[in-house]
């Protein structure tokens, strides 16, 4: 990965981290993923970050391609998609999600976010797909 891509995933990161604070400092904890998310959108749009919920992607498996074969539930700016989650600690099943619509997606990184945990700081993961190809 090229140093300028490196920095626009670092500042993309920065801006998702920003916005979940202020989520999670007016909802709490424990609510819907999905009005976290709404939320989180509304919150990086006032940012003027690109910000596209539920987009479907093609799984192609042999000679099939099957069109919504995976829903990924917030991506911004195009390089990274956005899971939440409100249980009390984010799991290795939620990391092969996110790895999985990284793999299908081909974006380079994927967000995590626990609005389950105790602070947003310690619910936050970064995960990188060792081969985007956005």
């Amino acid at each position: 990965m090229d140093s300028r891509r490196k920095v626009e995933l670092d500042q993309l990161y920065e801006a998702v981290f920003i916005a979940a604070e202020q989520v999670y400092a007016a909802l709490g904890r424990g609510l819907e993923p999905e009005l976290y998310l709404q939320c989180l959108s509304h919150e990086l749009t006032l940012m003027k970050v690109t910000v596209q919920r539920n987009i479907a992607v093609p799984v192609l498996y042999r000679d099939l391609r099957i069109d919504k074969g995976a829903l990924l539930p917030l991506v911004v700016n195009g390089l990274a998609v956005v899971n939440a989650h409100s249980e009390p600690t984010l799991t290795a099943a939620h990391d092969m999600a996110i790895q999985a619509q990284l793999r299908v997606s081909g974006l380079p990184m994927g967000l995590l976010l626990g609005f389950g945990t105790p602070s947003i700081r310690g619910g936050m993961r970064r995960v990188m797909n060792p081969a985007p190809r956005v």
